[in-house]
């Protein structure tokens, strides 16, 4: 269902979220991934296909002892961070927010502090990086919808290795990452949270794709999720007849839709 235009981007208009379920989902996962399929992932493409949206990317993430480890992520490519600002100027636009998230995710802070969801842009990695910012590799656009995307979670777990020491260690990988580009890596990001490290990648296509990437870093990871994104269509009306989305834990899912231009006050 993807399209043949040219719907590259940069990073200016991508949001990078990790977010933690309701409290009223918490005692069961079943009914927050049948709201997650049925409800929410379509009802974003749908209210925000013909608003800008170019690529969608939310992943179920399996239930995990460490309670930092989120229930879902996304990355949500808009044209421009206008155009994702802008959205606000309709009603689609109005629910792909608060109203919508707080059907399934906990927007409050309700559960613990290191529960609490986020959601950001990212930026250009440089010679620091900080916990719960978001950061991409490369300053070029990408087209998320199109190639192989990847999606990475792991935690730490050695008790004497402190948090600095930690994202000196990521830091010093993603810049060894950053100055040597891989043969076929179109796209890069990732954030930090206290004990976790979240990355997506995308690659041109599935023959360049490096099992090895980050290798080393991996390795001194529990490793919650490791995947590829399955492309998964998705009807862009709301009058299409669908019955939504079968999601298990670890799915991630690389929605599919006809994309469209953004209208243009959306522009403004």
């Amino acid at each position: 269902m993807s399209d043949s235009g040219d719907y590259r981007v940069d990073y200016q208009g991508v949001r990078v979220s990790a977010w933690y379920m309701a409290k009223t989902l918490l005692e069961n996962r079943g009914d927050f991934r049948e709201k997650l399929g049925t409800e929410f992932i379509p009802a974003i493409v749908q209210f925000m296909s013909p608003q800008g949206l170019t690529a969608y990317i939310p992943s179920v993430i399996p239930d995990d002892p460490c309670e930092e480890v989120p229930d879902e992520t996304a990355i949500v490519f808009f044209s421009s961070r206008e155009v994702y600002y802008n959205r606000t100027r309709t009603t689609g636009g109005k629910l792909f927010g608060y109203d919508l998230h707080q059907v399934v995710f906990d927007m409050d802070g309700t559960t613990p502090y290191e529960r609490r969801s986020f959601t950001d842009f990212p930026k250009l990695m440089g010679d620091d990086i900080w916990i719960k910012t978001p950061y991409y590799l490369f300053d070029n656009k990408v087209d998320w919808m199109k190639g192989q995307n990847d999606h990475y979670i792991g935690v730490r777990e050695d008790p004497k290795q402190t948090m600095s020491e930690f994202l000196e260690i990521v830091q010093v990988q993603m810049a060894n990452l950053q100055n040597n580009l891989p043969r076929g890596l179109e796209g890069f990001l990732f954030v930090v949270t206290n004990k976790c490290l979240i990355y997506w990648v995308n690659w041109a296509n599935e023959k360049d794709v490096d099992p090895d990437l980050l290798s080393h870093l991996r390795g001194q990871l529990r490793e919650v999720l490791n995947t590829t994104s399955v492309p998964t269509d998705i009807p862009t009306s709301t009058a299409d007849e669908f019955k939504g989305l079968k999601l298990y834990e670890g799915n991630s899912i690389s929605t599919q839709f006809e994309r469209q231009d953004p209208p243009s006050f959306m522009l403004d």
